[in-house]
């Protein structure tokens, strides 16, 4: 975590911000608090007087699948005399908290229509008029007058232009969450064949506007430190006004499952299969009285380009083969959970895999379900190969939340979040992937090494380390003091 100086602390008096220049002034204390402290400091300089706390939370895509945002939003609703306006597109329900939540009030953006890929280059700048459009429209007419904003990029076209200009209007301070940065994954998206110069143009245009729109805003959250040094290197964001918010579970939601709890959860699940799965996941269900059954991993993903599954797929057959020749490795379940653009093309080639003591299936859980199936593995996978190299995968933290070990990709900053041996293991190839299950699998069903790294984790739960509550708290809270 940054550590905290007077220049990073959003409530001394000495840090205001000048919006409509884009640039940062400092003002003397005395100036801003007549006390001559910046202790209990009035971070607002505009002339709002009304006691309630109005906070815009926007994200340009499934509110759904957006935990982090929904996290932020219970947050802000914990808050004294706090009222959120959880601005975004309509898809997957929210979690039940943040639909009951009274103090959250979600409002979908209409959602463009689904046309062919191929028509892409036609209707792009259609769909991001249309966007913006709403976008503005929601905060400028339909919303409580915000005092301050708060939104996800990526994606940041059309959302960081549109959010800014409605903060001017609104006299709103414009807060940025910076989950990834949105050109690299343009960069991803495509090959270098392909980028032509509309392509390179395209791309520079993005990242032009992420670093435009980023230096005029009042305040940076980034996922982790490393993207600290990448916003100033790349967009010229001064380090003195971003924060590393990391990427935390909810512990009201992310937590274990008592063996009971298991089994309920198992027994609830089960009839909502489809019938290829039931003999597998009643044979879980059997372990827990018997002690005999299967392993059960799993996996989510949004199945995008940043993921590579044939990774995991290759590491499958590899065991496959191992069991076949040692009597003593037990089944597995893969489950990989998730919905997105290459999932058919990923279930074609499980489809296609001869598999007898290995048995993957894919599926989509609802909020409250997913982190009961987190509770329920042995151990969680992740495949996440940053675009950016500076983000962290949002399902390694859920695992930490059920106090599940993760083995995950290696990708340049992964260490702050799985330190080998410790909270997980790290690999870099199919193979390695394979001989990381071959030896936490081989003792079965004692799983030593797998216990113990549970206990790792289960010590820093208590010690709040994986709570997103004590750490949005001291990080994110004093930005949105009133």
């Amino acid at each position: 975590m940054k550590k905290s100086n007077n220049n990073n602390n959003p409530n001394n008096p000495e840090n205001e911000y000048d919006q409509s220049k884009g640039k940062k002034k400092r003002k003397n204390v005395n100036n801003n608090n007549n006390s001559g402290s910046s202790e209990g400091a009035n971070i607002r300089s505009d002339s709002k007087s009304n006691s309630r706390l109005n906070v815009c939370v926007v994200v340009l895509g499934d509110i759904g699948r957006s935990p982090r945002m929904q996290y932020h939003s219970l947050s802000l609703a914990s808050l004294p005399n706090a009222n959120v306006s959880l601005v975004g597109l309509k898809g997957k329900e929210p979690h039940p908290l943040v639909r009951e939540n009274p103090n959250i009030n979600i409002h979908h953006i209409p959602t463009f229509p689904a046309l062919p890929r191929i028509l892409f280059p036609i209707y792009a700048p259609i769909k991001v008029l249309f966007q913006a459009l709403f976008l503005l429209f929601t905060i400028l007419f339909v919303i409580p007058s915000p005092d301050y904003i708060l939104v996800q990029t990526p994606p940041a076209i059309p959302t960081l232009a549109v959010v800014y200009w409605a903060s001017l209007l609104k006299r709103a301070k414009l807060v940025i969450d910076w989950h990834n940065l949105g050109y690299t994954l343009l960069l991803m998206s495509t090959n270098k064949k392909e980028r032509n110069p509309v392509i390179k143009f395209v791309i520079s245009i993005a990242k032009w506007i992420e670093g435009y729109y980023g230096r005029k805003a009042y305040w940076n959250f980034t996922v982790t430190e490393a993207e600290i040094a990448v916003l100033n290197r790349e967009f010229g964001i001064d380090p003195d006004f971003v924060s590393c918010l990391y990427d935390r579970p909810d512990q009201k939601i992310f937590k274990p499952l008592s063996e009971e709890e298991k089994i309920d959860f198992l027994a609830e699940l089960v009839p909502k299969l489809p019938s290829k799965d039931i003999p597998h996941f009643a044979s879980l269900t059997d372990f827990y009285h018997t002690k005999k059954g299967p392993a059960l991993v799993t996996s989510s993903t949004s199945w995008t380009p940043d993921e590579d599954f044939q990774i995991l797929l290759d590491a499958i057959v590899l065991c496959e083969s191992y069991s076949k020749k040692n009597k003593g490795f037990p089944k597995i379940i893969f489950v990989i959970t998730g919905t997105g653009p290459l999932k058919e093309y990923y279930e074609n080639k499980i489809a296609s895999l001869d598999l007898k003591n290995m048995f993957v299936t894919t599926m989509w859980l609802e909020a409250k379900d997913y982190p009961k199936i987190l509770a329920c593995a042995d151990v969680g996978v992740s495949l996440h190969a940053s675009s950016s190299g500076v983000d962290l995968p949002m399902k390694v933290v859920d695992m930490m939340g059920c106090a599940l070990p993760a083995l995950a990709l290696h990708f340049n900053c992964l260490h702050e979040l799985v330190q080998d041996r410790e909270n997980g293991r790290v690999f870099k190839t199919s193979d390695q992937l394979a001989n990381l299950l071959v030896e936490l699998f081989s003792d079965w069903p004692k799983l030593t090494e797998v216990k113990r790294m549970r206990k790792v984790i289960e010590s820093r739960r208590e010690r709040n380390e994986y709570s997103w509550e004590a750490n949005w708290n001291q990080v994110a809270a004093p930005v949105f003091s009133k």
